[in-house]
């Protein structure tokens, strides 16, 4: 019954019963951002794809889905060869907008790889559409004719990384700090030492002749007093 549907859709004359989906869409885009600008050889980045698919009336059959298939290279400006960026990069559209009105947003991170031998200077990044299709009734109808062949995404700058490297500069020696000034300080005051106190001389013990001496004193003031004591007596 399918096979039957599908053999009278398109028998039927191309005025009664349109059925290439190019005439039923239109795949709109805006500007490619990239998460780097400034890229060395052999280093990976990222283009930001967005775009939206709309549906511009409605399709006899409802596409299920569709798919665009990309493959992203790079020119230099100043000439030279054409360099790879993605092989091969499918965006997919899944539910497809089969009615008049309906949209589809499209937001896509596409990894790129600058190659090794990448020459420095700038590049224009460009997207070349290998083929779009939308699938109908489990059958994929291609729709590539509907595409620009490609689609310029942008400009990206290939740097020497070691020309790009800034100078190591030496920090410059600080110089020292001056320290802070003192306020003047009176000379100490030495504290005075205590005068040592002079400790007695030792008695010197009386020698046996100054004793001799006072007891004959005493004896001859005795005599006198006796002898003057008996000479008054007698006169009497």
């Amino acid at each position: 019954m399918l096979a039957a549907v599908m053999w009278g859709a398109y028998a039927a004359p191309a005025s009664a019963l349109d059925l290439s989906p190019a005439n039923y869409f239109k795949l709109t885009y805006e500007p490619v951002t990239f998460d780097k600008t400034e890229i060395t050889a052999g280093e990976t980045f990222h283009a930001v794809f967005k775009g939206k698919a709309s549906c511009t009336k409605t399709l006899p059959f409802s596409p299920s889905q569709a798919t665009i298939e990309l493959r992203i290279v790079a020119s230099h400006d100043a000439g030279g060869d054409l360099l790879t960026l993605n092989e091969s990069y499918v965006i997919s559209i899944d539910p497809f907008p089969g009615k008049a009105g309906e949209t589809f947003d499209i937001n896509q991170t596409i990894p790129l790889i600058m190659p090794a031998n990448a020459a420095p200077g700038e590049y224009t990044v460009t997207a070349q559409f290998i083929e779009a299709k939308v699938k109908l009734l489990f059958i994929w109808q291609g729709i590539t004719g509907a595409f620009p062949k490609e689609y310029s995404m942008g400009t990206v700058k290939v740097i020497d990384p070691e020309a790009s490297a800034p100078p190591v500069e030496t920090p410059p020696t600080p110089a020292p700090e001056p320290l802070p000034a003192s306020e003047p300080t009176s000379p100490a005051t030495p504290n005075p030492e205590p005068a040592a106190t002079p400790q007695p001389a030792p008695e010197q013990p009386a020698s046996a002749s100054s004793w001799w001496v006072v007891l004959l004193l005493v004896i001859i003031i005795g005599a006198a007093i006796a002898g003057i004591t008996l000479l008054v007596r007698r006169r009497k």
